[in-house]
Order: C-alpha cells, then sequence, then structure tokens
C-alpha cells in the first residue's frame, strides 16, 4: 500500500532526502525519482565521538560487540551458527538489544555452550563499546546501520555483513563476510585471531571517516544547504510543510 500512495502522491514539486545512495537507488527503481534528491547520512552522537579510543591489539582473546533488536532481520542466527565452527578460539560475543528472538537465541546459546552472551537494552551504549575489541553487524537488509558508524566514531574495527548499504556507510574500511554463510563470518574471525588483520589500521581508518561524514553538525549544514537549494530551485516564497521535504528510509533504532 505505501508503493502505491508514494506512486499515488509524489510529484517533481517534492524534494527527496535518502539516508543511503542505495536507498535512493531502490526508491529510484520501485518508484522513480523525479524532482530534487539528496544522499543525507545519519548522524551519530557526539557522546560516541567523547568516547573515541586509541585502540589497542587484543593479547588475551578477542571480545566482539554487536547493537541491535533480537528479530530475523538483524541475523543473529549467524552468530550463533558462527560460534559452533570458532570454538578452538577465545573468542566472546555480547549482543546489546531485546526482541523476540530472545528466547530461541539463547536456548541454541544454553544448548551448545556458546561464548554468546544477551545483555539486554543498554541506554549508554557509548560507555560499554570502548571496553571490546570489535564491532559486529550480521544484518540481511539494513537503510543505514547507525549502530555500525556508532562504533566507527569509538575507533572500533568493524566486522560487517557484505550488504550495500554496510559496505557504503564503511566506504570499505571493514571486514566483511556473507550474512548468509556463517562459515564466512567464522573465517575472518579466525583471520584475526591469527594476527592476520591489521586492527589498528581499521580502527583509526574508521574514526577519520566517523569524523569526516558522521557529526551532527555536518548533517545539519548538509540538511540546512538543501532546503536553501530547494526554495532557490523553485523560486518563491512558501511556508515549509512537513510534505515538502520527503524522507525515504529512516534513521533505524538499533536497540
Amino acid at each position: 500500500y505505501t508503493k502505491i500512495l508514494d506512486v499515488l502522491t509524489y510529484t517533481k514539486y517534492q524534494a527527496i532526502i535518502s539516508p543511503t545512495r542505495e536507498v535512493l537507488d531502490d526508491f529510484d527503481k520501485a518508484i522513480g525519482v523525479k524532482g530534487k534528491s539528496e544522499v543525507l547520512y545519519n548522524f551519530v552522537m557526539d557522546e560516541f565521538f567523547n568516547h573515541s579510543i586509541d585502540y589497542k591489539i587484543p593479547d588475551n582473546g578477542l571480545k566482539l560487540v554487536a547493537v541491535g533488536n533480537l528479530k530475523d532481520v538483524k541475523n543473529y542466527q549467524l552468530l550463533v551458527d558462527a560460534g559452533k565452527l570458532l570454538t578452538r578460539f577465545n573468542v566472546s560475543i555480547d549482543i546489546y538489544g531485546e526482541g523476540p528472538d530472545r528466547a530461541f537465541l539463547q536456548q541454541q546459546i544454553n544448548d551448545f555452550g556458546l561464548a554468546i552472551h544477551l545483555k539486554g537494552l543498554n541506554e549508554k551504549i557509548y560507555e560499554v563499546l570502548p571496553h571490546y575489541d570489535g564491532f559486529v553487524m550480521c544484518s540481511l537488509v539494513e537503510g543505514f546501520g547507525i549502530s555500525a558508524a556508532e562504533a566507527m566514531a569509538i575507533g572500533l574495527p568493524v566486522l560487517l555483513s557484505g550488504i550495500a548499504p554496510l559496505r557504503e556507510i564503511s566506504k570499505g574500511n571493514a571486514l566483511f563476510f556473507d550474512p548468509r554463510n556463517p562459515r564466512s563470518f567464522a573465517e575472518v574471525v579466525s583471520k584475526i585471531m591469527e594476527q592476520k588483520i591489521d586492527l589498528p589500521s581499521l580502527s583509526a581508518t574508521g574514526k577519520k571517516i566517523a569524523q569526516e561524514n558522521y557529526t551532527k553538525e555536518k548533517y545539519l549544514k548538509s540538511l540546512l544547504q538543501f532546503y536553501d537549494e530547494v526554495l532557490q530551485q523553485h523560486n518563491f516564497n512558501w511556508v515549509m510543510e512537513e510534505t515538502a521535504i520527503q524522507p525515504i528510509g529512516k534513521k533505524s533504532k538499533e536497540q
């Protein structure tokens, strides 16, 4: 129904803001972009930048962290299945978030004795992330992936599913794996444990990317500039209404 509404109501006089190029391209394929459009990345709260770390190579195992709702699209089943392949390594994964898949995931974790811990919600996740060695996002679908951007701002190397939006927001500075193949994720972790990955370099580059692209200051500056361009393009005075600027996609609530 929403697609039908978009087709019927969207006109060339409306401007589109998209959180990633991938989302905008999907809209263009499904509906067709008619007017002005802009990719405007979501911003990371200042608290994450304020808690950034000087990354140190882990010397006592590997502590990974994930943040997101416990539901199918976040694909935490992959971590459970991969965990069964990583028992020879000292690797743990903490998952922050709640959702309908909790009981099912917990049962499997218990049955197989996996080093995966469901930590529940945490309203100050920026205070927690600095205590980990790497961040994982194994989603099947994302519009943006704010938790990954937040982890980059902290300075954590990121292990990401190889979907287009996550490749885009990380600018390729990540360890990618197939989100439908547990062995693919296990192989990435194995390379880390065998010290074949330059984690400090991933951390430093990730912080730079976040600082250049995901600050609130940059977001607001770009948003106001876009509004100005839209007004100048139409070349008349008007009252700004909610429907004048039509965002597509939305900032995902990871927890």
